[in-house]
Order: C-alpha cells, then structure tokens, then sequence
C-alpha cells in the first residue's frame, strides 16, 4: 500500500521531534503499492511434463521506499536542515542495535507497524535548499504486525477455547504464552486444529502461584521463581494454524496468549 499519512513514529520518537513529515516529491512517497509474494521451490525433469513440487517460500522481506522532510510551519517560514540538523536526524534513523519499530501515522494502520531498519538515507534539495530526505525501508520480514494483543482465559479441569489465529501467513503462529497455575501441578494444552499435538507441563515443583513464560517461537521458558521448568516440559511448542484454532485446556490455570500475527499488508 501507499501510505497516505503525514506523519510517522521510528523506535519510539515522533518524525515531529524533528519539524519531519511524510512528503511526495516528483510521484515518490512513502510506501510503493507493493505486496510481498510467495516464490516456488520446485525441479523439473526431461523425463516428465509436470514439476517436482516441493512448496512455496517468501524469499524477500518487506521494502519500500520512505520520503520525508521540513514540516509546513518550518517550510513557510524558509526554514532548512542545517549540518546539526541532518547529524541528529541520521544518527536517530541510524541505529546500531538492530531492527526497530515503524509506525506510520494512518487510520487504516494504527493496528499495525513495521520492523525495520533504514538505509540508503540521503538528503533531498529543492532550489539548492536541504529541505528533505529519501531513504529505504528493509523490514525483517515481508509482514508488518499487529500491536501485541492478550486473550485471557480461566481454566478449570477441563476447557474448551475457540482461538482464531489472524495471521496472513499461512504456515502458522507460534504465540506467547502467559501460564499462572491454580491448583493444578499439570497443564495440557491440545491443539485439535493441529493434528492433536499436545504442549505439556507434568509434574511442576509447585501447582499454585507460579507463573510460567513461554516464548514458542524461540523455544523459550521463563517463570517467577526462578526454576528450570525445561525438564517438565515435552517440548512440543505451541503452534496455531492458519484459521481457526480448536483448543482443549486440561488443568486449573490461568492462561493468557500473546499474539503479534504478522499482517500482509505491503509497502
């Protein structure tokens, strides 16, 4: 999608800090229409007329380009970047620890943001005024993400929960997971929609007010007391499936999922 915005937010600090929105200059603006495709991997062979198809990947994240510069007030006034200016503006886009969040101000995306990085930044002079920037966005992925969001549920004994996994992505979702036991030293969680595999805690050291984290996509656990849960643990991570998910909770608990679904939404 094009973004059709003024103004936008990179790791935490507004473009207006700066006197910086989003501008269109000779038909470039912030986004390209773009979606991310899918790419096949497959043979073929002189001996048959059909591929050897072995499935479909995404082989390039998410880019587009982004073009910004002096907010009106400062522009109607004659107002430029100096040197001071640009070094302040670099070194905030310029990070060195890595990806960081985009938002862009827009109210068709003020559900979703992107994680990035921004090169090729490079200034934009207009009648030799430094009044603007153009850069590149690589994100991480080709999806932008949905602002974390908690669905909480009471479990007790035995609990059925309808889940719907939101993401584009088809291959599945690997939540985090937030398990507060209560009264119950095992906890089960069976995914119907999953082939019925079975993510299991069995024998816990404590079965009230320990707290258990996981992150499924890392294969992460962490909990409250500071205890090595991994031997209790059957090492089957938690994985949605695309749609809608059949869950059966077996144990007293309180269960929270935490979902980032990543969204196809372009650049």
């Amino acid at each position: 999608m094009a973004f059709m915005g003024d103004y936008f937010i990179f790791d935490g600090i507004p473009c207006t800090e700066f006197g910086l929105r989003l501008y269109e200059i000779n038909g470039i603006n912030a986004g390209n229409g773009k979606l991310p495709s899918l790419k096949a991997q497959e043979d073929r062979s002189t001996t048959r007329y059909k591929t050897y198809y072995y499935g479909s990947y995404y082989d390039e994240p998410l880019t587009f380009k982004m073009v910004f510069g002096a907010d009106k007030a400062i522009a109607d006034t004659g107002g430029f970047f100096d040197s001071w200016d640009r070094e302040a503006i670099s070194a905030w886009l310029s990070p060195i620890d890595g990806y960081k969040w985009l938002e862009i101000e827009q109210d068709d995306m003020e559900f979703i943001r992107c994680r990035c990085r921004i090169e090729n930044l490079s200034m934009i002079e207009l009648c030799n005024v430094p009044i603007a920037f153009s850069c590149e966005v690589h994100c991480d992925s080709p999806f932008a993400y949905q602002y974390p969001t908690s669905y909480q549920y009471n479990c007790f004994e035995k609990t059925n929960i309808l889940f719907r996994n939101l993401s584009s992505y088809r291959g599945g979702y690997h939540p985090k997971l937030k398990i507060t036991l209560n009264g119950s030293n095992r906890i089960q969680i069976i995914n119907h929609s999953d082939n019925d595999k079975i993510f299991e805690f069995k024998d816990l050291p404590q079965d009230y007010f320990l707290v258990i984290d996981v992150d499924n996509e890392n294969g992460v656990i962490t909990n409250n007391m500071g205890l090595n849960l991994y031997p209790y643990f059957n090492f089957e991570f938690l994985k949605l499936a695309y749609g809608d998910n059949h869950l059966e909770v077996i144990g007293n608990c309180t269960l929270e999922i935490i979902c980032e679904f990543p969204i196809n939404v372009g650049g």
